[in-house]
């Protein structure tokens, strides 16, 4: 695939884990003891995109926050108001939060179709 395509679907890839993340908080509003997790995908695409061989801002993508390389989808937890249960899960807050990422997703698939047809019209056009 092109550069682009590549991109958009790790954005896609980070969106659907996010989702996932985002559910299981629904899921599990009323554990005990529960803690929100959330997935920080943005930054991680963020530093994939710096890092790539010939950018320009490759060196500074090199000092991510955590230092790592490659993606972490393994999820942040993130420190919310806790409840007298123990659980930091806020179900409107969730909520929002799903809505906002399936916004996100359905941008980038959007996106990322209109590059397929792009790329199928130039496939197409040049076989006249």
């Amino acid at each position: 695939m092109d550069r682009v395509s590549d991109l958009l679907v790790r954005g896609l890839t980070g969106a659907v884990r996010r989702h996932e993340a985002i559910a299981g908080n629904i899921a599990n509003v009323n554990t005990p003891h529960y803690q929100r997790r959330d997935v920080d995908f943005l930054s991680v695409l963020r530093r994939e995109f710096a890092a790539r061989p010939g950018s320009a801002r490759a060196e500074r993508g090199r000092t991510a926050r955590d230092g790592s390389s490659g993606p972490d989808w393994a999820g942040v937890t993130e420190t919310f108001p806790m409840r007298v249960d123990g659980n930091t899960v806020d179900v409107e807050f969730e909520m929002n939060q799903l809505a906002s990422n399936a916004l996100y997703f359905n941008g980038l698939s959007r996106q990322l179709r209109s590059n397929f047809g792009r790329l199928r019209t130039a496939i197409t056009e040049g076989r006249r």
